[in-house]
């Protein structure tokens, strides 16, 4: 079954058809390397199985639902970035975005509104950083830790903030990393440097990565990057979306914990304590 819920199963004819041309999205797994396990749920190559679904009608659903979920991720990772670069970029994107989630089905869907999210994004990081809109921003995600930081660190921090934000941005990865929330700690804050669309989305009782590229859009089950997880070097771990990474400070998120629990093996993540 195509990822979903009950409501996204398909028909038992469509499967049928579907099955005589699933070499189709098969061979879409080749051309990025990845082993054929014959297993459609495990990887969908949307640049050409998304037409060969659509004309099945098995894309139509599970697209939106996915998509809408993956612009909610990613929009909810990048948000203290962008007001890094610029508030008035924030507001903008936020109001975008309220309107997008109010809107009707027919008159926008989310794949659209996920490439201009993507884009308006990519326009706000070549904007320089003001040392106000960076205060701003990195105070914002400073909230998150009020109630876990001690008055000692947060005094520290708040005074480091006014004198010297880039590395008051520093000292916030090291508070985030031992007392933040998974929120907080998936903040792009702490990962500047990684893909914009890659992001980690909850679905169907499991957990998907989703690879974005302007060419093709990839979405890999948590089992499929367990498996690839040993030969990742760190930076593929950071677009993975599995460590944080800012400077040369590192430290394993929350997904890539789940992964070691699962037996996976670390290599070498040093943790933030």
């Amino acid at each position: 079954m195509i990822p979903g819920n009950r409501h996204d199963a398909i028909s038992t004819r469509a499967a049928a058809e579907t099955k005589s041309d699933v070499h189709g999205a098969n061979s879409c797994r080749n051309k990025i390397g990845l082993e054929d396990k014959g297993d459609m749920t495990r990887l969908l190559y949307v640049a050409t199985a998304t037409s060969f679904l659509r004309e099945r009608g098995l894309f139509c659903m599970m697209g939106h639902k996915w998509q809408k979920t993956w612009c909610e991720k990613v929009w909810a990772e990048h948000k203290y970035l962008v007001m890094l670069h610029s508030y008035r970029d924030y507001r903008s994107i936020a109001q975008s975005f309220r309107k997008q989630l109010h809107s009707s089905e027919s008159t926008r869907s989310w794949e659209a509104f996920s490439r201009e999210l993507l884009s308006t994004i990519a326009e706000v990081y070549k904007k320089d950083v003001d040392a106000g809109n960076a205060k701003n921003a990195l105070a914002h995600a400073f909230g998150h830790l009020k109630r876990q930081c001690s008055a000692e660190e947060s005094e520290v921090w708040t005074k480091l903030l006014a004198t010297d934000w880039q590395k008051a941005w520093e000292a916030l990865f090291s508070l985030a990393m031992r007392h933040g929330d998974p929120y907080l700690k998936s903040s792009r804050l702490f990962a500047p440097t990684a893909p914009i669309g890659h992001a980690w989305i909850r679905w169907n009782k499991q957990d998907w990565l989703i690879l974005d590229a302007k060419e093709k859009t990839v979405l890999l089950s948590d089992s499929d990057v367990g498996n690839k997880l040993p030969q990742l070097t760190e930076a593929e771990k950071v677009e993975y979306r599995l460590i944080a990474r800012l400077g040369s400070m590192t430290s394993p998120l929350e997904i890539y914990e789940k992964l070691l629990v699962r037996g996976v093996i670390n290599h070498g993540i040093p943790r933030i304590d």
